[in-house]
């Protein structure tokens, strides 16, 4: 293993310690197993397939304002930050 595979090692292995990519990864579990998120997005997509825009948009809509889904959508932004900050710090070396 060469050091930059240590290092990306390293790094993986840090991530998944973070108390923020482990919330993250618990709410992304309990939103895509959520039997209640599950059944409206198959009708979103199938409101999309019979081009039925209006009442797909107010379902999307409902799916979008769920407490799950906000809070997981706002954890993923606090995510892609770190991120997008690892990756500015990488490009600077």
């Amino acid at each position: 293993m060469n050091n930059i595979d240590q290092a990306i090692s390293e790094l993986k292995k840090t991530l998944h310690n973070e108390k923020l990519i482990q919330e993250y990864l618990s709410l992304k579990n309990i939103v895509d197993n959520s039997l209640e998120l599950k059944k409206m997005r198959e009708e979103i997509l199938a409101l999309n397939k019979k081009n039925e825009m209006g009442l797909m948009k107010a379902l999307k809509d409902k799916y979008d304002s769920h407490p799950l889904v906000i809070n997981f959508n706002n954890v993923k932004e606090e995510v892609n930050e770190l991120l997008n900050e690892i990756k500015r710090e990488i490009e600077h070396l």
